[in-house]
């Protein structure tokens, strides 16, 4: 008898496991549409992902103004790395909860263009198949590609991590476009 209410409790705390971060994506796509900023802080580790866009947008702007091929694959590495750190105070506006709120909820920071793909949206999230397709368990990480019926080139994709016991947006893979679309922004801004 114990073990059936072992096994029993083990079921319900895997079903927990694998719903919990379903049930953080609504409620960020709930603090997304309602532009609630302190519900955002809530739900997203912004050092985490203030890293994870610098890194993506500095490697694109490396490729963007030709310096990828003189550093070559060791040096790129490197300058990623430096750059993101020198850069990061000019990449802080990007993972600010108002310009999350623009980027999630319209495909785009601040004052950038639309991308014509909106990733969390009630209609991205509608079809819980095409989400449990688009997504991956990785022990104490989740991620997911959003919205799930726009091109594959055109996602964003999503990383949730556990942190202090509770599911936390920390990453967020950018399509290639938009990166070498704030890549150029970027290298504007930038001297060379």
């Amino acid at each position: 008898m114990r073990w059936l209410i072992a096994v029993l409790v083990g079921a319900v705390l895997f079903v927990l496991y694998l719903v919990s971060p379903y049930l953080v994506l609504n409620r960020l796509s709930s603090a997304i549409e309602a532009k609630n900023a302190a519900a955002l802080n809530e739900l997203v580790d912004f050092p985490s992902v203030r890293r994870s866009l610098s890194e993506q947008i500095i490697a694109a702007y490396l490729k963007v103004t030709g310096k990828t091929e003189r550093l070559g694959r060791f040096g790129s590495g490197i300058a990623v790395g430096y750059g993101s750190s020198v850069l990061d105070p000019l990449m802080a506006k990007l993972a600010t909860p108002e310009a999350l709120l623009s980027l999630l909820g319209r495909g785009a920071p601040g004052g950038s263009s639309q991308t014509g793909a909106v990733p969390v949206s009630a209609a991205a999230l509608s079809s819980a198949w095409q989400l449990w397709s688009n997504s991956e368990y990785f022990g104490r990480r989740f991620s997911i590609s959003l919205p799930p019926q726009a091109p594959s080139a055109e996602r964003f994709k999503l990383e949730f991590r556990v942190i202090q016991w509770k599911w936390r947006l920390a990453a967020i893979e950018l399509p290639a476009e938009l990166r070498i679309r704030l890549a150029e922004e970027l290298a504007k801004t930038r001297p060379q």
